[in-house]
């Protein structure tokens, strides 16, 4: 246990140290995060439609599959913590990405219902254990710069996700294309 003494020479070390280009980029990768969150959330709400007209969903599998990516979060959060707290943050970050990407490419390619809500379950894992891996590792506090200013630059991702999302799925709306009129 620290004492308080060495508590705060702890902090005056982490508040006057430097940040570099690496260390900006560990924190822009950590803070990714939170924009896949914003992102997997909204593009299952604007996917939903056509996931319920392709497969002929019924009500309650509308809603197992738009709890699903939550429900997992869930669950990730909870394994996460403590697989980070094992086998450290960046392994359990790697492997929280590669847990989304195999999650999202079974939704993608899935053939039947279940397929899709198994995995937006497998992304809801993901994206629950970026929250004990990564977010730690973003400081609160940059050095040298007020509380407020950093934390604002630290939640520039996922307000983000708000922006990015829309212009992500614009391609596949037929938004930026000629649109028929009906005149002949």
């Amino acid at each position: 246990m620290l004492s308080i003494q060495a508590h705060k020479t702890h902090h005056t070390l982490l508040d006057n140290a430097s940040m570099g280009r690496r260390e900006y980029w560990l924190w822009l990768l950590a803070s990714g995060g939170t924009l896949i969150d914003g992102l997997s959330i909204f593009a299952l709400g604007v996917a939903m439609p056509l996931i319920t007209s392709r497969f002929a969903l019924s009500p309650l599998m509308v809603g197992l599959i738009g709890s699903a990516l939550v429900l997992g979060a869930v669950f990730g959060a909870i394994l996460g913590g403590p697989a980070a707290d094992r086998f450290g943050r960046k392994p359990a970050f790697l492997i929280d990405m590669a847990i989304i990407t195999a999650g999202a490419l079974v939704s993608a390619a899935a053939g039947a219902p279940q397929w899709v809500l198994l995995g937006q379950f497998l992304v809801g894992i993901g994206v629950g254990i970026v929250f004990p891996s990564a977010r730690p590792t973003c400081p609160k506090r940059r050095p040298n710069m007020p509380a407020a200013a950093w934390w604002w630059r630290r939640s520039l991702c996922n307000r983000s996700a708000c922006c990015l999302a829309p212009l992500s799925i614009s391609p596949f709306c037929g938004y930026g294309r000629a649109q028929p009129t009906g005149d002949p």
